[in-house]
């Protein structure tokens, strides 16, 4: 008797106390154990059982949740992109790591670990990327706490010239001057103008 109430706790005919104490169960309790033998001769005893309330685990907080990068050949480099990473209980000095996910070779971090609160400043390593669409998943973690996700994308592109299909017609005449020259005009997409170019 004296197990707090609702009893998420029982006793086992060994003596082995076990279950998860209900919330808000916290405190001292006098626990009065009486065993009954063959003969219906009974003992009893007391001892004392202390209920601590529960722990609050560490948590990261960890923005912005989504990082996008685009990159057009020619053009500058994108930009690095900072994520902040904070904490509660405590809101300083949880230790946490960092794991890029499979196809993150494109995405560099100054590290992977360090302590709340705390900002990492991701940056894309272009190396070979051809034309395309990258994606990673960043994932941020604590011992005994929930994971944080962070979806990195990254576009390539490549400048496009365009130039009209039409023909152009030239009349000359044996042994006369040259026919006079013919405008071609090219434009460009990704970006739209200071593309430079080579006719051949």
């Amino acid at each position: 008797t004296g197990l707090p109430a609702p009893a998420n706790l029982s006793l086992s005919a060994a003596g082995v106390l076990s279950g998860t104490a209900a919330s808000g169960s916290q405190g001292s309790y006098t626990l009065t154990v009486t065993v009954t033998d063959s003969s219906n001769t009974k003992v009893s005893g007391q001892f004392q059982l202390t209920i601590n309330p529960a722990t609050a685990q560490p948590s990261l907080v960890v923005s912005p949740a989504t990082l996008t990068f685009s990159y057009n050949f020619g053009g500058a480099p994108p930009q690095s992109k900072p994520i902040t990473i904070s904490s509660t209980n405590p809101t300083s000095g949880v230790a946490y790591n960092v794991m890029q996910g499979n196809g993150c070779e494109w995405l560099a971090l100054p590290r992977s670990s360090g302590s709340t609160p705390d900002t990492l400043n991701a940056s894309v390593n272009l190396g070979r990327l051809a034309p395309a669409s990258y994606s990673c998943v960043l994932t941020f973690s604590v011992p005994g706490g929930a994971q944080q996700t962070v979806q990195a994308t990254l576009s390539v592109t490549s400048a496009q010239l365009n130039v009209p299909p039409q023909p152009f017609m030239f009349n000359a005449v044996a042994n006369g001057p040259a026919p006079d020259h013919q405008p071609m005009p090219v434009s460009s997409e990704n970006p739209s103008n200071g593309v430079s170019f080579t006719d051949r």
